[in-house]
């Protein structure tokens, strides 16, 4: 079962029996309404898990507004919580969450010791892998080739998730944010692949996590690293840099 954390989605474009249902922990609606319109980010991502893991199912936490904002932070560890106590009892294997801030971060030093990390290492203690997008850059930025990632990926419990472009052969897509593995670092990009709608990093997140759901149902009871073992190949860049992508990418 993935948890899809996003705006929402709207069910009815997807086929019976793959939406599980879900919740709402966003400052829009009703208490228990996770619906959307059917081009909400939410939706977009939503049809990418069904085409990379048609046989899975999601379970839906409706926590940005319809305007696609996460107007508290501290909403995002209020669902982690409730996703720790609640993740058995829902059959959640893994949780896909296209949430990212819009800094340039190197090390996540500042967040080891937030609720959100633990949270984030407990459900992977568990073998519930949570999957975040590295982040977009902003195309005008001037320093577009500074490594680093957005928030929450920096995390390193996190699978941090960044785009490549190009439908022959492999380049690092020019707005995915990126940070290579390094031995004093234990924060790096986790897999680069081709992004799924809604595009970008989020794309490439939905993409990813609906892969490594299929491996999930495939060999049930794998662990994280194993998962991320088999799905994985090195890959280097035009200037030898190595970067782990999808082995279908």
């Amino acid at each position: 079962m993935i948890c899809l954390i996003d705006d929402g989605i709207a069910p009815d474009t997807l086929p019976h029996g793959f939406v599980a249902g879900g919740i709402n922990f966003s400052d829009d609606g009703a208490e228990h309404q996770f619906q959307a319109g059917p081009h909400s980010h939410g939706s977009a991502m939503a049809q990418t898990l069904f085409e990379t893991c048609p046989q899975g199912r999601v379970f839906v936490v409706r926590l940005l507004d319809r305007h696609g904002h996460l107007n508290d932070v501290e909403r995002l560890t209020t669902v982690f919580a409730w996703l720790v106590r609640q993740r058995a009892a829902l059959g959640i294997t893994l949780v896909c969450a296209p949430l990212a801030d819009n800094a340039l971060h190197t090390t996540d030093e500042a967040f080891r010791q937030t609720p959100l990390a633990e949270h984030v290492a407990q459900l992977r203690r568990a073998g519930v892998p949570t999957l975040m997008p590295a982040g977009n850059r902003n195309a005008s930025a001037s320093a577009i080739d500074r490594p680093g990632m957005a928030w929450p990926a920096i995390l390193r419990e996190v699978i941090s998730i960044g785009a490549l472009s190009g439908d022959h052969g492999h380049s690092l897509h020019d707005t995915s944010k990126r940070l290579a593995a390094r031995p004093d670092n234990p924060c790096a990009t986790t897999l680069f692949t081709h992004p799924g709608s809604p595009g970008q990093t989020s794309g490439a997140t939905a993409r990813a996590a609906g892969v490594m759901a299929a491996a999930q149902l495939r060999y049930p009871g794998i662990a994280v690293q194993a998962c991320l073992d088999q799905l994985c190949r090195p890959w280097a860049d035009q200037h030898g840099q190595r970067w782990p992508v999808l082995v279908d990418a």
